[in-house]
């Protein structure tokens, strides 16, 4: 009940995308770490040759840049929403 009330309000859809995109950056990333046979074409074959602290610090640089990407993309589209929500207000003005 108090999560379908809380997506109803503009804060809670706000809550409820930033967990879907933590999830899909989650998802990403284990999926970019597992072995070979599990990854799929995913998996960076060099990664086999890497030491432990180079996966770890690939992993780490990795998650940054998919990080800044989200961000990147979010901001993208607040700013795309902001230009929408003028464009129908100076209709709404002039008509």
């Amino acid at each position: 009940y108090h999560r379908a009330k809380n997506v109803s309000t503009s804060s809670g859809r706000g809550n409820e995308k930033i967990h879907l995109y933590a999830a899909s950056e989650a998802f990403r990333l284990l999926r970019f770490a597992q072995p070979p046979s599990l990854a799929g074409d995913t998996y960076l074959n060099s990664m086999s040759s890497l030491s432990g602290a180079s996966v770890a610090d690939f992993v780490t640089k990795r998650a940054d840049w998919l990080r800044e990407s989200i961000g990147d993309r979010r901001t993208r589209s607040y700013n795309e929403l902001e230009r929408t929500k003028d464009l129908f207000r100076s209709i709404a003005a002039s008509s």
